[in-house]
């Protein structure tokens, strides 16, 4: 009889390590999360310069605004906070000494950001991402002061701002 009950006794723990072994199966669901951060910034601008101007005279002249606006049209994030953009304006004929040139004859101007501004041979506007990101971006203006030119024989006096 205590072969009956320990058999008993180990076939019923047969059966409930058996159930429990069963109950505890493993049933999984695998969670997949891609992550791909998508760019929220560029580099990209549009700089627009002054167009073609006849000089009114010798002292200063504005020639206009320099604007920089980040480019939407290409992309739908904003200009990168960590850049900034820098633009200088030199003159095609001399770039240490802008010229006037008709022929061999030259009349002398410098750069001014304002008509009391000190005079450079060339300027250096900087753009911060702020500026470049804020609505139709920012503009800065200038001008040049052209040397008195009373004494120059007559033709017609042309330089190029070449925009860097």
């Amino acid at each position: 009889m205590k072969i009956r009950k320990l058999s008993a006794i180990l076939v019923a723990t047969a059966i409930l390590i058996g159930a429990t072994s069963i109950a505890s199966a493993d049933y999984k669901t695998k969670l997949t999360l891609a992550v791909a951060h998508a760019a929220t910034t560029d580099e990209a601008y549009v700089l627009t310069v002054p167009a073609d101007l006849t000089l009114t005279g010798a002292g200063w002249n504005s020639v206009g605004n320099i604007n920089v606006k980040h480019d939407p049209a290409n992309t739908t994030t904003t200009f990168d906070t960590s850049k900034k953009v820098v633009v200088t304006a030199t003159s095609s004929n001399d770039v240490s000494a802008p010229k006037l040139k008709s022929g061999t004859n030259s009349i002398a101007y410098t750069f001014k950001t304002a008509s009391d501004a000190d005079s450079k041979a060339s300027l250096s506007f900087e753009f911060s991402a702020a500026e470049v990101n804020a609505e139709g971006g920012t503009s800065k203006s200038f001008g040049v002061d052209v040397a008195d030119f009373s004494t120059a024989p007559n033709g017609t006096y042309e330089d190029y701002i070449v925009y860097t």
